[in-house]
């Protein structure tokens, strides 16, 4: 998951200075690997589900992303976020209480971030609100990072 996370800033720097089709796919790819690692994970370690189940879950919440990716407007292609966004969201909900706080507090930053990623198209100055999204979600990785090391170290003590 770390490896992924440096692919992820690799591939956003590229495609923000020099945008192209392989450039976004450069972008776009490692970031649907992370969440979809990420989910696959917490179907496995948090809830304990069987590998089919994870699997099958995992797959419709992929399906339904890229599902969205096609509808741009008026959200500036941000509906292709909307499956991560819920997925933070049910697990602040619904995990121990080990993962609440810290789930709870990236559910709420991907909901701006998204927010920001939306109008970032809209807004009248020239700085736009792209850099907000790019600052609360390598947060969010961080943060969803520790979550995994921090689980890994209480479940093995």
């Amino acid at each position: 998951m770390f490896s992924i996370g440096w692919l992820i800033g690799t591939g956003s720097f590229l495609f923000h200075t020099i945008p192209s089709r392989l450039t976004m796919a450069l972008d776009v790819v490692p970031i649907a690997v992370f969440m979809t690692g990420y989910m696959f994970w917490v179907c496995r370690v948090v809830y304990d589900f069987r590998r089919g189940a994870c699997f099958a879950i995992v797959g419709v919440v992929v399906a339904v992303s890229f599902g969205l990716l096609p509808f741009r407007e008026p959200f500036n292609g941000s509906l292709f976020y909307l499956p991560a966004m819920l997925t933070f969201s049910v697990v602040a909900l619904t995990g121990n209480s080990q993962l609440k706080k810290r789930m709870s507090f990236v559910a709420v930053c991907f909901t701006i971030a998204v927010m920001l990623r939306s109008i970032d198209w809209i807004v009248p100055w020239s700085l736009g609100t792209h850099f907000g999204w790019h600052m609360l979600t390598s947060m969010i990785m961080y943060q969803i990072l520790m979550q995994m090391i921090e689980y890994r170290v209480v479940a093995n003590d």
